[in-house]
């Protein structure tokens, strides 16, 4: 009897848990036709993403300013270290590794799920670590005035936090606030769900490539600036200009 009295009295599953690591306003909206990475998602990876991760010491190394680096992942590994006394192993795209399983070997870790071909759209979601980092935004969003809490560290010094995906609940219950972007506006409804979708889809992306001499070459016209080695503003620098310069996506000069 006290047995059966004491199940009877434990506590259901909660069933706002799994709630919180899926958008399902949004997942059951994801769209049946393919979400295009150049024409959609690349944008607004420029326009709120590049900023930041976007160069050699971007955070976690995680680069969205390439398929390549979206590939990549993040990694725990810190770029500019001034405590170091030895040199660290550089991580170039194109260089220093040229396959996934190569930077897996190397401890880079996928921001999407794995495997995530053979999974469906909710699993596709609860398994992203980009997609948790993106919703815990939107569960703890940033003040539309005023100033930033004491909490959240801006300081170039500030201590490096890459969780992987089993370590994210931990991250997400000690920095609320830090979901992404980052200390930083909450990304617009429509990008907002651009991002997602295409998370519940796949994440899709066309097949990376190294860069081309061809292609500064096109874009020359544009802005060449001495301290660059790749001549051409950045995308988000042009106003209403194309992300690249590709074979019948080339702007007039």
């Amino acid at each position: 009897v006290m047995l059966v009295l004491a199940a009877c009295s434990s506590n259901p599953p909660s069933v706002t848990v799994e709630q919180s690591r899926v958008d399902y306003g949004l997942l059951l909206t994801t769209p049946e036709e393919p979400i295009v990475f150049d024409e959609q998602v690349r944008p607004v990876l420029e326009r709120r993403c590049v900023v930041c991760h976007g160069c050699a010491d971007a955070p976690c190394q995680l680069k969205f300013s390439s398929v390549a680096g979206i590939d990549r992942g993040a990694s725990k590994e810190v770029v500019y270290n001034g405590a170091r006394i030895k040199p660290a192993e550089p991580s170039r795209l194109f260089i220093d590794a040229s396959t996934t399983e190569q930077w897996r070997q190397r401890d880079f870790y996928s921001i999407f799920a794995p495997d995530r071909d053979s999974l469906g759209p909710q699993e596709r979601l609860s398994s992203s670590l980009m997609y948790q980092m993106l919703l815990l935004k939107q569960l703890h969003p940033q003040p539309v005035a005023g100033m930033l809490p004491d909490s959240i560290d801006t300081s170039l010094g500030r201590s490096q936090s890459c969780p992987k995906l089993d370590e994210f609940d931990k991250y997400a219950k000690k920095f609320p606030l830090q979901g992404m972007p980052f200390a930083m506006p909450n990304l617009a409804h429509d990008e907002y769900a651009t991002l997602v979708h295409w998370i519940a889809q796949g994440a899709p992306m066309p097949r990376a490539t190294p860069p081309s001499a061809e292609v500064p070459a096109a874009c020359a016209c544009l802005k060449t600036s001495p301290v660059r080695s790749t001549p051409g503003a950045l995308p988000y620098q042009i106003p209403k200009r194309p992300s690249r310069c590709a074979p019948g996506n080339r702007p007039s000069c």
